[in-house]
């Protein structure tokens, strides 16, 4: 895919053939998330963004015209983040203003060190990394005192950031009850938002599940396995009527499924044995109507190792199949007798 040289000059189309419908729509829920973005060289956009970490994320434009990326994120190809690097910059170049020059010793460019040493010989990737090292430096060099003077400046700029330290701050022994609590009302009350598109306005509204997916993933790093499982369970059930209830092409659905990443590291994690994984996965499969389940990217048990591990795994391939099979004959007999309802239904409406 080949574009012009300029990112003003990026369309729908362009951004939806290099990253697709689903990466665009989730790189459009992560705008928020984006600050410190700069230019560099009139031609390297760089920006961080928020998600179970900072990512950093480079994003140009090479001499073919196509576009290229870089980020921090685990992700193999054109991410999320940096998709909504390219849409918060488009949206800075619309309203008139400028986005700031970046230094050659900007951090962020050290994710180009190999990759760009001889194609750029404009990037001082040595400054970039020192840059990073004497930051190190004089954060070492701060006391106790004055580092907690720090930490408490940043947490006062952001509410977010002063509620992720919160969290990761918690003794062990704390009890985690009200914010699992909290996040059970917040994502009741996300629900409530309805998602809409208007090809013809400027009325497009995603509910933002964004801070229900960073506390979910929060959770699981203090080891609130199951309670997240639990929210998870609370999610699938509220996100399906949610979807119901919004008038968009996606993207509501796109924002649920992005939280379950996090719950299904929760399941791997948990105490649960292979089998009983794999079987709450089945379970929560045939409540999935829309699914949302299809697209998370990982999956709480692997099936091909679980056989493996038995010593019998022909033996053992054949149970699986039968379970499976009992599993989708379930499913389908819930929607035959869906569909036997509305028929019935409809009938007595016509009769009356």
């Amino acid at each position: 895919m080949t574009v012009s040289s300029n990112f003003s000059d990026l369309s729908w189309h362009d951004l939806h053939q290099w990253a697709g419908e689903t990466i665009v729509t989730r790189g459009k829920n992560y705008q928020s998330r984006v600050s410190d973005l700069r230019l560099f060289s009139d031609r390297y956009l760089l920006a961080r963004v928020r998600g179970r970490e900072d990512y950093e994320t480079v994003v140009w434009i090479d001499d073919s015209g196509a576009l290229e990326r870089l980020c921090s994120c685990p992700y193999w190809g054109p991410c999320k983040h940096s998709v909504a690097a390219l849409l918060v910059y488009n949206e800075i170049l619309r309203s008139g203003k400028s986005v700031t020059e970046a230094k050659a010793s900007d951090s962020r460019l050290e994710l180009l060190h190999g990759y760009l040493e001889g194609l750029a010989p404009d990037i001082k990737v040595s400054e970039a990394m020192g840059a990073r090292d004497k930051m190190a430096s004089a954060l070492a060099a701060l006391d106790s005192t004055e580092l907690v003077a720090l930490l408490l400046e940043v947490a006062q700029r952001d509410v977010e950031i002063q509620e992720f330290l919160e969290l990761r701050l918690m003794p062990a022994d704390e009890n985690l009850q009200p914010v699992i609590d909290q996040l059970q009302r917040d994502i009741k009350a996300t629900v409530q938002q309805q998602g809409r598109r208007n090809h013809w306005g400027s009325e497009d509204h995603t509910p933002d599940y964004s801070s229900i997916e960073e506390r979910l993933s929060l959770l699981v790093c203090r080891g609130c396995y199951e309670p997240v499982i639990e929210l998870g369970e609370l999610l699938l059930e509220q996100g399906i009527e949610h979807i119901e209830n919004s008038q968009d092409q996606g993207e509501t659905q796109i924002a649920i499924t992005g939280c379950f990443a996090e719950v299904f590291q929760a399941v791997a994690a948990s105490g649960r044995s292979a089998a009983e994984r794999m079987l709450w996965y089945w379970d929560l499969q045939l409540e999935d109507d829309y699914c949302l389940l299809e697209d998370v990217g990982v999956v709480p048990v692997d099936e091909q190792a679980l056989m493996s591990a038995t010593g019998h795994s022909a033996e053992f391939g054949v149970f699986i199949t039968k379970l499976r099979l009992e599993h989708r004959a379930k499913r389908r007999l819930i929607e035959v007798l869906d569909e036997v309802e509305h028929h019935t239904l409809d009938k007595k409406l016509s009769d009356g």
